[in-house]
């Protein structure tokens, strides 16, 4: 963000932040802990930050910030396993981890768009863009989404 709110080509009031599926996840996280990124567009979003992609699926969060693990949401156990958005929908009813884990997208400092599919097979990306649509709504935030 230094380099970009510094660059004589760019305009620091309208950086803005582009991501998709897990890159999803990590802008809105990203646009909600840093003032200076003024727009989101979020591609299949997610609502909360979620358990470590590494190989072995290590019980860790996916992010750390000022060296300190973020809170996230634990994979759930699927059996017989049937897909990731199965996996995920399972994962979802963990709700002392989804609360502590839920993105704070109202204190993003622009507006936003979201993205999603009913038939996402990675993840309900249309569930949880709904879940960010309520809690702006819940938080009456004052840009589009």
């Amino acid at each position: 963000m230094s380099y970009l709110e510094k660059h004589p080509s760019i305009n620091p009031e309208k950086i803005g932040d582009l991501g998709d599926s897990k890159g999803a996840e990590l802008v809105l996280l990203l646009a909600s802990l840093n003032s200076s990124i003024r727009a989101v567009v979020a591609f299949a979003p997610s609502s909360v930050v979620w358990q470590s992609l590494a190989p072995g699926f290590p019980k860790t969060s996916s992010w750390v910030l000022k060296g300190e693990e973020l809170p996230f949401v634990p994979f759930a156990f699927v059996f017989p396993f049937r897909g990731l958005t199965e996996l995920h929908l399972k994962s979802l009813e963990k709700t002392e981890a989804v609360e502590k884990a839920t993105l704070q997208v109202e204190k993003i400092n622009g507006p936003i768009l979201l993205l999603s599919g009913e038939e996402d097979w990675m993840w309900p990306s249309a569930l949880m863009g709904n879940k960010i649509i309520e809690r702006l709504k819940k938080a009456s935030f004052p840009f589009p989404y």
